[in-house]
């Protein structure tokens, strides 16, 4: 059977002894069920193995962004520190709260304060973040808001884990991951400050074509009932089913 477990102990049964078992075609887990550290034998599919995994993208995805994203070094040096409190996410989420070792680590209030501390710092760096922008701009901003999407997909089914499951799942988990999207929008949008960030704008798509509607309609209005066409009815005086019977 599959195992997942503790991230400092891979060597004993955790996601490296995994891979190397799937590596080796040797069918471990092929069943459709693991281990989750101390809460046991699971389905693949029970939400607190979703909620450990979801965890784990989200930690991929911040990893690309630093990568790819030529970020500058102080951020990358947060984001560094911030992917090892998602392996301290990912070590608390393996242990129940009931029945876990004394040296269990936990997501406690200081990792969510940390956060909250470097957010208000890199507001002053992002500068202007009124209005709602567009995911994009730069690669390291587009790789950003692509991790930030992540952990919010990482903090629903956390809250999810500890709605199913509150006797043993800490709610402080979800919180962390709350924050740590609200830091990624922040820096995704100092990653634009440069250059800009491309603002949304409500129905931009189909305004022309509504503005050459109200034209054509306003040129109908000019002309007199008798100069009109039988296909210039006015798009008001039209059957709201179109003239066709109900299918």
């Amino acid at each position: 059977m599959e195992r997942i477990g503790d991230p400092y102990e891979a060597p004993q049964g955790g996601d490296e002894d995994r891979d190397r078992s799937r590596a080796g075609g040797d069918g471990v887990g092929d069943t459709g069920r693991t281990v989750l550290g101390g809460h046991g034998d699971l389905a693949k599919h029970d939400v607190r193995v979703s909620a450990h995994d979801e965890c784990d993208a989200a930690n991929a995805a911040v990893a690309v962004a630093m990568a790819i994203g030529a970020l500058p070094d102080e951020v990358n040096a947060m984001l560094v520190s911030v992917q090892n409190d998602l392996f301290d996410l990912g070590a608390d989420l393996l242990e129940p709260l009931e029945s876990a070792p004394a040296d269990t680590v936990r997501i406690i209030p200081e990792h969510v304060e940390r956060l909250e501390r470097a957010i208000e710092h890199y507001r002053v760096v992002a500068g202007d973040l009124s209005g709602m922008a567009l995911p994009g701009g730069t690669v390291g901003a587009a790789f950003l808001y692509q991790a930030r999407a992540a952990v919010r997909q990482a903090e629903r089914v956390a809250w999810l884990a500890v709605e199913r499951h509150p006797e043993s799942v800490n709610a402080w988990a979800p919180r962390y991951l709350n924050r740590l999207s609200t830091l990624l929008f922040v820096l995704a949008r100092g990653a634009n400050a440069e250059h800009g960030d491309v603002l949304w704008e409500p129905g931009a798509s189909v305004r022309p074509m509504l503005d050459e509607k109200r034209l054509d309609e306003k040129r109908l209005d000019e002309k007199r009932p008798d100069e009109r066409r039988p296909d210039e009815a006015r798009i008001d005086d039209r059957p709201v089913d179109g003239g066709q019977a109900g299918s």
